[in-house]
């Protein structure tokens, strides 16, 4: 049974890689394999190239193992961060849960299935620090059979410990919150502070590589001495130290095993306690009987948004950086500069706080899985006596009002730090304004547009509704690309910077209407295809 469940889990994966739309066309298959190729290189060249920085500096101080330990703690820091939330929903969040108990299938066979299906998945997403990692090594490195195999056997432990941990984590959480009233809120706050962290750490990643290349020496004692596990594996490589690797191993394996029979004896006790405290169906059938149907779509969706902790931070994570960002440099003129300095922009006024905005704004893409989260309960939508073009106005409202709402909040930090710095003007406070309301409208709309031709309904919760989703991916590196291509003549013209911005908004908001119609005239057969 175990090998049924593993088998279905790894198709999925493949699935979430490859085919994320409906039709089988090839077309489809090669345009997400090369999406997925594209964001695994960016990743795999931006770490490359502080791996390249890394290793001749500890090379040359005859640290080569630490540059294997630091590599080591990058890869757990970066997979523990993506999976532990993801492990309590793999385990415990499934809406087939109910299924499988009622069938002669152990509560173990369950948890492996699902505990080894994420950290394949996430073993994927780990090569992308371990590759360009050992292709350094080989370049500057003396590489052999046996350190070879030792490396990528180590990385591989260092996942396997990373998903127990994660399996541990989410277990205390599942039962600090199993009868939680607020449980929702609890765990986005702990997304949030964990989200938090995360950006800090690859804001001063390239100044923590630079203190670890002067205090080499000092780092590898400190790890020889408190943390063995990743002192083990850099030895472990560099010196191709048996007996080092065994101890990794061991370290690695031995709690994985305990992990699994914890978790077993404690699973069917852990679900069922899940059962009565269900969240209420989102159907909107309810509030549809006292609003306009539109309001009452769009009170569903702002309700499920706010309450679906993985909706909030896989889909509106923007909504919250916006703000926190321009709050930060409101009270930072130095983070001010810094920021704008990497989008090639020295001078502190509006129409440059409308340029970070709106690459904030283009981050959010609420509207480009508001359908693929509906899953299977799209069929009640389909079944409310309200018509489809209410439905997609209500879902892409919902976007464009949280988003709008989050771009005013910025707004107003960003222009109490140009009158601080001595930057306000009238006409760039009207582009600051106009500016986020432009590529707002224009990402809810284009991305409610691939949604519903691209949706992925059948995905067991809703972060694989939008992780594993092709139209998602799609809709957030063209979003991105519009919005820093629509920036580049506010930079090369700064003068001008502040009408720049006003007329590209008032282009956007032209496209974005009249795409809306187009939808809206096939909404009933669109949504019949469903």
């Amino acid at each position: 049974m175990l090998k049924i469940l593993l088998t279905a889990r790894l198709r999925a994966i493949v699935y979430s890689i490859l085919h994320r739309t409906r039709g089988k066309n090839k077309r489809s298959q090669a345009l997400s394999l090369l999406a997925f190729i594209y964001v695994f290189g960016f990743f795999a060249f931006m770490f490359g190239q502080t791996f390249s920085t890394l290793y001749l500096s500890l090379m040359y101080k005859n640290c080569e193992s630490l540059y294997f330990s630091v590599a080591a703690v990058l890869a757990f820091f970066v997979t523990f961060i993506g999976s532990v939330f993801t492990v309590q929903a793999s385990i415990f969040a499934p809406k087939d849960n109910d299924l499988l108990l009622s069938m002669p299938i152990k509560p173990r066979d369950i948890l492996l299935s699902r505990l080894i299906s994420v950290f394949i998945y996430s073993l994927i997403w780990e090569a992308a620090i371990v590759l360009p990692c050992f292709v350094v090594y080989c370049t500057y490195g003396n590489v052999t059979v046996k350190s070879g195999i030792i490396f990528f056997l180590s990385f591989i432990f260092v996942g396997l410990l990373t998903l127990t941990i994660s399996a541990f984590f989410a277990w205390i959480l599942e039962t600090l919150t199993a009868n939680m009233k607020r449980k929702n809120l609890f765990t986005t706050v702990m997304s949030l502070i964990l989200a938090a962290g995360y950006f800090a750490a690859y804001y001063g990643f390239n100044s923590v590589i630079r203190k670890i290349s002067e205090n080499a020496e000092a780092i590898d004692g400190f790890f020889a001495k408190y943390i063995i596990y990743i002192h083990y594996i850099g030895t472990s490589i560099s010196q191709v130290n048996i007996p080092h690797f065994l101890i990794v191993a061991m370290i690695s394996i031995v709690p994985f095993g305990i992990c699994i029979g914890l978790l077993s004896r404690n699973f069917i006790r852990l679900v069922s306690g899940k059962r009565s405290s269900r969240r209420k169906v989102n159907s909107g059938i309810s509030s549809a009987k006292q609003n306009r149907p539109v309001v009452a779509i769009l009170n569903k969706e702002i309700s499920k948004f706010l309450s679906t902790p993985a909706y909030i931070l896989n889909a509106g994570f923007g909504l919250f950086l916006a703000p926190l960002l321009t709050g930060a440099m409101m009270c930072s003129y130095t983070l001010t500069r810094s920021i704008f300095a990497m989008v090639n922009v020295y001078t502190p006024d509006l129409s440059s706080f409308g340029i970070i905005i709106m690459i904030m704004c283009s981050t959010v893409f609420i509207s480009a899985c508001s359908v693929s989260v509906e899953g299977k309960n799209i069929c009640i939508l389909k079944t409310l006596p309200v018509s489809g073009a209410d439905i997609f106005t209500g879902k892409i409202l919902a976007h464009f009002l949280l988003a709008t709402a989050s771009s005013l909040l910025s707004a107003i930090f960003a222009t109490v730090a140009a009158i601080r710095f001595g930057e306000f003007s009238i006409l760039g406070l009207i582009s600051l304004l106009v500016a986020p309301v432009g590529i707002n409208l224009f990402v809810s709309v284009f991305g409610f547009a691939v949604d519903i031709k691209h949706p992925r309904l059948n995905a067991d919760t809703e972060a694989q509704a939008i992780k594993q989703n092709f139209g998602v991916l799609l809709v957030t590196m063209g979003s991105m690309l519009i919005a820093l291509v629509l920036n580049i003549p506010v930079i090369a013209f700064p003068g001008y910077g502040s009408l720049l911005l006003i007329g590209e908004s008032l282009i956007l908001v032209l496209i974005s209407i009249l795409r809306f119609k187009a939808l809206c005239k096939k909404a009933d057969s669109l949504l019949g295809e469903l």
